[in-house]
């Protein structure tokens, strides 16, 4: 009954041999994969100090802490958010299930 929805013919699912439940659980397995990023991007970032500036030096001030702190809110919210446009866009425009999320790339 799926497949043959508006929503299981745009993204061609029984076409692609699947089911509601599979989707379901590809779903939640796909989510429970990414869903380490929205703690890990934010304490790398942050741990750049972000805008905040210790005062007199002093990376150790009360006042710097709850800097950081609000700036590891912020890049929470900005990689969810970045998250959730990467992901809408591929499946909206590709028609593609592969997620997609904020990351951080290293040289050496």
């Amino acid at each position: 009954r799926f497949n043959n929805s508006r929503i299981g013919k745009f993204f061609e699912v029984g076409a692609r041999g699947s089911k509601l439940s599979t989707e379901i659980g590809a779903g939640t397995a796909t989510f429970m994969t990414m869903a380490y990023i929205l703690a890990v991007n934010p304490g790398i970032l942050s741990e750049s100090g972000g805008p905040c500036v210790p005062p007199d030096g002093n990376i150790f001030a009360p006042e710097y802490e709850a800097c950081i702190e609000e700036v590891k809110r912020q890049y929470i919210t900005s990689t969810a958010i970045g998250s959730m446009i990467g992901c809408v866009a591929m499946a909206m425009l590709a028609n593609l299930p592969i997620a997609l999320a904020p990351g951080e790339v290293f040289h050496h």
